[in-house]
């Protein structure tokens, strides 16, 4: 009786030990969600008439290295600072002038901003990049990427989430700080 109770009792603490690791990577695990993206009738002007343009999609743990990359650095991927800020990107298939879409995508766990870069043909005078905070609520209350003749923008479906914008989520460098210096929020 004692030897078949000691092999219950260990493939029960098996089965909760995995059951836990399931858990536990759960998550840690990437969420799917959607997006929408829109270009306006003049995206992209370039030779009297609006084009076709490609959008990237960054998922960033800071904000502060996207927002200071130049467009040649972010536009072929060498900006060197970039490397540890970048969690995942994305580039989409062209946007043509007028078109609006959905995009499905896996918002990874540890995503505390979410940027667009738009590959514009006179990126001097449009307004190339875009920089938010991100959260799962956020992209649940609709999120919408849309290009005009004016450059790349990122909006909330919510006013709530709009006034959030302005307030900074710390960077990685910044938490590990104040982990170490033991403050913290």
């Amino acid at each position: 009786m004692t030897r078949r109770f000691v092999q219950i009792a260990t493939l029960l603490c098996i089965s909760l030990v995995v059951l836990g690791a399931c858990v536990n990577n759960d998550k840690k695990a990437p969420k799917n969600k959607t997006i929408g993206i829109e270009a306006g009738p003049n995206a992209n002007q370039y030779n009297d008439s609006a084009n076709p343009i490609v959008i990237r999609l960054y998922q960033l743990s800071s904000r502060t290295e996207f927002e200071a990359a130049e467009f040649w650095g972010i536009f072929n991927n060498d900006a060197p600072d970039l490397a540890g800020a970048i969690l995942d990107k994305r580039s989409l298939s062209p946007l043509y002038p007028g078109e609006k879409r959905l995009v499905a995508f896996d918002l990874q766990p540890d995503v505390f901003y979410f940027a667009a870069f738009a590959e514009f043909s006179d990126f001097e005078n449009q307004q190339f990049k875009a920089v938010v905070p991100m959260s799962f609520k956020r992209l649940d209350n609709g999120v919408t990427i849309s290009v005009t003749s004016s450059g790349v923008s990122i909006q909330f479906r919510k006013i709530e989430d709009e006034k959030e914008d302005s307030e900074k989520k710390p960077g990685l460098l910044a938490k590990l700080f104040q982990g170490l210096l033991g403050g913290g929020k």
